[in-house]
């Protein structure tokens, strides 16, 4: 779980790039990562789990990490459908 000592738009952003540095860390270590966001997106909840946390913390982000199967990789457009000239 990552958390931050603020409710802000720019704690939001500073999250968002610490949930970006773990997931390529854990991947670059052969690890998968898959985010858990109901938890965070309903505010019920994520106001029982900020109590949980003490009272004092904001949950930004859920991450479970463990090792995985293998994925089939996401289909891609050709880069001619994307160029527009």
């Amino acid at each position: 779980m990552l958390c931050t000592h603020q409710e802000s738009p720019y704690a939001e952003l500073q999250a968002g790039q610490a949930v970006q540095n773990v997931w390529l860390t854990a991947t670059a270590r052969g690890l998968a990562a898959s985010m858990i966001s109901e938890v965070i997106e309903v505010p019920d909840t994520r106001d029982e789990l900020r109590h949980l946390l003490g009272g004092t913390l904001h949950p930004q982000a859920l991450l479970q990490i463990g090792y995985g199967g293998p994925t089939v990789p996401a289909p891609r457009r050709a880069i001619d459908d994307l160029i527009l000239e």
